[in-house]
């Protein structure tokens, strides 16, 4: 189990579960004009990629720019927008949630026209395969994101290093493993929410997103071919939506859960602290702190950080969270452990010698309004 400088060192008073909960419930506020921030820096960042990219297409058909120097850039690029690609659906989760803007509408709007249509995807779709693995986190027939990464070959845990760096970096990027990982993801969007996880009702009904989702597709479609922008479309948006993108999922997904000791509310995912370029580009928009956000669903990513620095004064969560120091390998200076040594050593059981849970003492399911 990692150390973190963030949990109570000790200097202030412990909480009881009833105040550390008042103190998270306070943190449950959407902000919209940080996320307006946030979705602007994205598709800024976009923007300035696929301008990049355009240039070098129109350099490279010109014959200004060679074969190799172009496929150089074209992979830059492409890595580029799946990073943003990712991010974009960090910010779709925190719609999945309620908590990109504090009204339902603008939230589910927001969500499905900047977040989730330019990846082919729907906000309530999403919501109810997600709001199944935040009930059945680990369960191989109920929880959505194990369901994907478990087609069509299983995840098993513990895994060497070795077979690590093969399968899920090296590998990621084979197009039989892309088109099994993409399969997956298709089967566990379909899924429907679980009888007992209370899924709000969205603003409007998925039908509705359905039909704009078609509209949004046919106006960039319509775009794209009256800019002659297709190679640009192609090499930019599509393939690296099929190639880097889902690689970048997958490091995320696997590091969120896999080979936790028990599916206890407390055990069952981890806290990481790695490199702010592997941050920016896996972690972004609070992923970083996944087991406090699933402790608390309704604090938006900017809090989370805050929330786990209260929860470290609540002793049961101090004793049992696992902070990852480094994702492929152990941060300099840090007694580790790295998430790499995690998954590839054997579980030593439920975490059982943690502090005591006080007896009213659950996870927030409810979000906020």
């Amino acid at each position: 189990m990692g150390t973190d400088a963030d949990t109570n060192p000790g200097l202030e008073a412990d909480l009881s579960w009833d105040q550390a909960r008042r103190a998270l419930l306070a943190l449950s506020r959407p902000d919209d004009r940080t996320n307006l921030a946030c979705i602007g820096r994205d598709y800024a960042l976009l923007a300035l990629l696929l301008a990049g990219g355009a240039t070098a297409v129109s350099a490279w058909s010109a014959g200004r720019v060679g074969g190799p120097g172009f496929v150089a850039i074209a992979l830059l690029v492409a890595s580029g927008v799946a990073v943003v690609q990712h991010r974009i659906s960090g910010l779709a989760h925190e719609a999945s949630h309620f908590v990109l803007f504090r009204n339902r509408l603008a939230n589910e709007l927001a969500g499905d026209l900047l977040l989730m249509f330019p990846l082919v995807a729907i906000t309530q779709r999403y919501r109810a395969a997600h709001w199944g693995h935040h009930r059945h986190v680990n369960d191989p027939e109920r929880d959505s994101d194990l369901i994907r990464l478990n087609h069509p070959e299983p995840h098993r845990f513990p895994i060497p290093k070795l077979g690590f760096w093969r399968r899920y970096v090296l590998r990621a990027l084979w197009p039989p493993a892309v088109i099994g990982y993409l399969i997956g993801r298709a089967k566990a969007a379909n899924l429907g929410p679980p009888a007992d996880s209370g899924v709000p009702s969205a603003a409007y009904r998925t039908s509705v997103a359905r039909r704009m989702r078609g509209a949004y597709w046919l106006a960039v479609l319509a775009a794209v071919h009256l800019a002659g922008a297709w190679p640009v479309f192609f090499l930019f948006w599509v393939l690296p939506l099929l190639t880097f993108y889902p690689m970048l999922m997958q490091l995320r997904e696997v590091a969120h859960h896999a080979n936790a000791p028990d599916a206890g509310d407390l055990t069952n995912s981890r806290v990481f602290r790695v490199h702010p370029l592997l941050r920016f580009c896996v972690f972004p928009y609070g992923q970083d702190f996944h087991l406090t956000h699933h402790l608390f669903m309704s604090i938006p990513h900017h809090r989370l950080p805050e929330a786990h620095a209260t929860l470290g004064r609540w002793a049961p969560y101090r004793d049992r969270v696992v902070v990852c120091q480094g994702y492929f390998f152990r941060r300099r200076g840090t007694g580790g452990p790295s998430l790499l040594d995690l998954l590839s050593s054997p579980v030593s059981g439920p975490l059982a010698e943690g502090g005591a849970v006080d007896a009213d003492w659950r996870p927030i399911r409810a979000e906020a309004a």
